[in-house]
């Protein structure tokens, strides 16, 4: 059977040292702000505390290659030389080929951080360990105009739950160019029926 991602995740938790639950949502005298994505796809609320992470839980819903996704999904205790230190992923996604990703959201001032890069450099080892790829998203990226025409498609009342937009025109585009010829002609064939008439029958349709 299948395990889910949430379910590989509690297995990676159980097999460190002290499985635990995510913590809450912080925030700093409003400095950041937290709320819950409610996914067409995705049963499952997910939370963020900062715009970045909620618009980077926006592209990832948006993407036709997001298989699963969690955000806050786990609690991990992840050792090091000198201990162990807590951390709970921002955001996980299984991607339609198998992979999974763990994206971590912080400011790139923060991320060139000594400290910052001992702790993410622990993280990363021990993912890789369990064939989990550890990804950093510095805060100021952001995604394209297309992308974000995407999410407002998605996210619009009565708006489509499969693929975005631009997703589905690059879709009848390729249809149409590699249709085969007989399809793309209406009327009737050229050769004769067995009858010595021209058969009455409908253009073939896709």
């Amino acid at each position: 059977m299948k395990k889910s991602l949430q379910d590989r995740l509690n297995a990676l938790a159980r097999n460190l040292k002290n499985p635990a639950k995510p913590r809450n949502l912080v925030t700093r005298s409003g400095a950041r702000v937290r709320g819950i994505h409610s996914s067409r796809r995705f049963p499952t609320p997910l939370p963020w505390e900062t715009p970045e992470e909620r618009t980077l839980i926006q592209v990832l819903d948006a993407s036709a290659a997001t298989a699963e996704l969690l955000s806050q999904p786990a609690q991990l205790e992840i050792p090091t030389e000198t201990g162990s230190f807590l951390y709970t992923p921002d955001v996980a996604v299984q991607w339609t080929n198998g992979s999974i990703w763990v994206i971590e959201c912080k400011p790139l001032e923060v991320l060139r951080q000594v400290e910052t890069r001992v702790k993410h450099c622990a993280i990363s080892m021990q993912l890789l360990s369990f064939d989990i790829r550890f990804v950093e998203l510095p805060n100021e990226a952001q995604p394209s105009a297309a992308v974000m025409n995407n999410i407002r498609d998605l996210s619009a009342p009565g708006g489509p739950v499969q693929y975005p937009r631009l997703k589905r025109e690059e879709d009848r585009r390729q249809i149409a160019i590699h249709r085969p010829a007989t399809f793309r002609k209406s009327g009737c064939p050229r050769r004769r029926s067995i009858r010595g008439g021209c058969p009455r029958s409908r253009p073939a349709a896709l």
